[in-house]
């Protein structure tokens, strides 16, 4: 998914896949923020050109469908030539899936600088040439048509990494991005999203955004800041238009005491745009909506979740609410109830939001994880109908810090994780029969 990307502290684990850089997301109180809502309405219908809008190759195949997913089965495919490791970056380019950087774990919390790339047709796995970016991990990654652009991530330490390369993968070569106009102030907070022909670097103070045709940088207006508030966590999803960004403040401290509350707000912005306009931040939501999102009919899809690290899969979290923004009206409509489960990753087809350790039909107990639901179950949702339908459930019993990839016909799960000292696995799940991208 192109969706929103937040500024994470490097690699750790917890209920979400990473926490953030300047303390674990907390139950956000709404504060100072109008909105506008909506009761549960029928579903917008999805629109083919809006639904993939700057997403990866294969996003709107046929065989995206709900229907079709459920008749797909699982097989296991050779594991990726590299160590045990989270907080990879990944990214489908069409035919090949690149995995690249993260943090070794169990050897220190050491970082990766190597990479692999995994063919679907021929099921084999090559190692990617050596990068001339510094080790990392949650680097952000996406394919632009012609290149995979690998950019921040950490080293672990406090401080976000302000550069970035572009990767090849016909040439088989790296070149190293021009020096963006960023600085790592704010705490280092950034988000970072693409939007089909730029990727935008957003900072509370500035930004800019990159165009790989162009191989240049240009300036982003800075957020608006609220008097008295402090920017601890942003992030931000692309609409197929617009970039709307969510803020998450706190009172700055004084004489050593953090005053109490939290504030909530959100930004639109259209490229070329002077400067960022408010928008109503989610009514009643105690959650940072950095999770599963996608855009869907010029709306956007959100699905539970907390903060994840830049490249990196986002996982539902509290996953017993859903809701579609409206940038154009400014309202926000809740979804029914249909589904449970959370700690899993989720990928965008096209037609079908799949997500990981889920299943259909709402369940009481512990959002983060119900009782009945299995390791590996699935659920794929269909925006055309509202409806929530169970798939078969993935042998890979955790996949927290999985990579996924839709290519329009498989979906891609390596799970690289190391915390019980277990081997890169990598599952397909396909028609049956069918082992070709």
């Amino acid at each position: 998914m192109s969706g929103m990307r937040v500024t994470a502290d490097r690699g750790h684990r917890g209920g979400s896949a990473l926490a953030v850089i300047c303390g674990a997301l907390a139950v956000l109180v709404v504060a100072g923020c109008a909105s506008s809502v909506k009761s549960p309405s029928p579903v917008p219908t999805t629109s083919a050109s809006w639904a993939c809008s700057a997403e990866p190759p294969g996003c709107g195949s046929a065989q995206g469908t709900a229907e079709s997913l459920v008749g797909f089965t699982w097989s296991a495919a050779p594991a990726p030539p590299l160590s045990p490791r989270i907080a990879q970056a990944s990214v489908w380019t069409g035919t090949k899936l690149l995995i690249w950087g993260g943090m070794h774990e169990n050897q220190g919390q050491t970082m990766a600088a190597d990479g692999a790339a995994y063919d679907p047709v021929t099921r084999a796995w090559t190692p990617m040439p050596a990068s001339p970016l510094s080790p990392r991990n949650t680097a952000f990654a996406v394919w632009t048509g012609t290149t995979a652009l690998f950019w921040g991530g950490g080293n672990g330490s406090l401080a976000l990494l302000m550069n970035g390369a572009s990767y090849d993968p016909t040439s088989r070569t790296w070149t190293m991005l021009p020096a963006a106009p960023l600085t790592g102030g704010f705490d280092n907070l950034q988000a970072i999203v693409w939007t089909g022909t730029q990727m935008v670097v957003i900072q509370p103070g500035a930004g800019a955004a990159f165009d790989p045709a162009a191989r240049s940088w240009t300036g982003v207006p800075g957020l608006p800041q609220a008097a008295g508030w402090q920017p601890f966590v942003i992030g931000a999803s692309w609409t197929g238009s617009e970039v709307i960004t969510w803020v998450a403040s706190q009172r700055p401290v004084v004489n050593g005491i953090r005053p109490p509350g939290f504030r909530f707000s959100a930004y639109s912005w259209v490229p070329g745009n002077p400067a960022w306009a408010a928008v109503p931040s989610r009514p009643n939501y105690a959650e940072f909506p950095s999770g599963t999102a996608a855009p869907i009919g010029g709306r956007l899809l959100f699905l539970g979740g907390k903060g994840c690290g830049p490249g990196a899969s986002c996982p539902v979290q509290n996953f017993f609410d859903g809701a579609w923004f409206d940038a154009s009206s400014g309202t926000w409509t809740g979804l029914p109830e249909t589904y449970s489960g959370g700690g899993g990753p989720a990928v965008w087809t096209g037609s079908a939001m799949v997500v990981f350790n889920t299943k259909a039909g709402a369940t009481p107990g512990p959002a983060s994880r119900p009782s009945n639901v299995p390791p590996g179950a699935a659920a794929a949702f269909a925006p055309s109908g509202g409806a929530w339908t169970d798939m078969a459930r993935c042998p890979i019993p955790d996949l927290t810090n999985a990579s996924l990839a839709w290519t329009g016909r498989q979906l891609i799960a390596v799970t690289m994780d190391d915390e019980s000292g277990n081997t890169p696995q990598v599952e397909v799940l396909s028609r049956p029969g069918r082992n070709s991208r």
